[in-house]
């Protein structure tokens, strides 16, 4: 989930151990840590964990009831190339973010940047969701945007966040 944000606020990309929502246990939870104003609180945020549970607010006693909703698997999508792309209505994708300390950081790929290649394939054929599965892909993935500019970006597994 994005909760609207705009690529540009610094967040630690981490997995929890585990996490214990009621009754239901989830193991290696993925998400974002983001740094309020207030120096001890942090927001927990974009975490597809709460798909997994449905939720029931009483609200005359000021209660919130969580409860699995069977056994799907939680399965999270990891973005091993820290590039976070968006698919523009021309059919292309523009570089929406490139995450600090991630593998696109290393290259001059710049946000802004328009999108026409991913592994030799035209972006117009590349659905959202495939390129979600191409940054979650250990490999080597080449990105080529409008200038022709290309790069080869090395998608790694990282201890403590995609690796547990």
């Amino acid at each position: 989930m994005d909760f609207g944000l705009s690529g540009g606020t610094k967040h630690n990309r981490v997995t929890l151990p585990s996490l214990d929502l009621g009754q239901n246990y989830y193991p290696y939870v993925k998400t974002n840590l983001i740094k309020s104003d207030d120096e001890d609180d942090w927001w927990v945020i974009g975490n597809a964990l709460l798909s997994l549970s449905e939720y029931t607010v009483d609200y005359l006693d000021s209660k919130l009831f969580i409860s699995s909703v069977g056994s799907i698997e939680n399965t999270s999508r990891y973005n091993l190339l820290g590039l976070e792309l968006r698919k523009l209505t021309t059919g292309n994708f523009i570089v929406r973010y490139v995450f600090p300390e991630l593998p696109s950081s290393k290259v001059s790929i710049k946000e802004g940047a328009i999108i026409t290649k991913i592994n030799g394939k035209n972006s117009l054929d590349i659905s959202e969701n495939e390129w979600l599965k191409i940054t979650n892909t250990v490999d080597t993935h080449e990105i080529c945007d409008s200038t022709k500019a290309c790069w080869q970006i090395s998608a790694q597994q990282i201890k403590g966040y995609s690796i547990h």
